[in-house]
C-alpha cells in the first residue's frame, strides 16, 4: 500500500501531466487506465467501509 503523501504525489504528478496535454490528447495507456480503476475500486471500499461504520454510531429511528 502507497503512504498517503506518496499516493498525494503520485496523483499529483498524474494531473500535472494531464493538464500539459493537448485538448483531445488520449491520456492514460493501459496501465496507468488499470491502476487507476483498482486504485478507485479501493477507495470505493474503504468509503463504504466508512459509511458502515458511520451508521453503527448514528442512532436508529425512534432511539432517544
Amino acid at each position: 500500500m502507497f503512504d498517503t503523501m506518496d499516493r498525494y504525489y503520485e496523483l499529483e504528478n498524474w494531473r500535472r501531466s494531464l493538464v500539459m496535454l493537448p485538448p483531445g490528447s488520449l491520456a492514460l495507456d493501459r496501465e496507468d487506465a488499470v491502476a487507476l480503476i483498482a486504485e478507485l475500486q479501493e477507495a470505493e471500499g474503504r468509503l463504504r467501509g466508512l459509511r458502515d461504520a458511520l451508521k453503527l454510531l448514528l442512532p436508529m429511528d425512534g432511539d432517544t
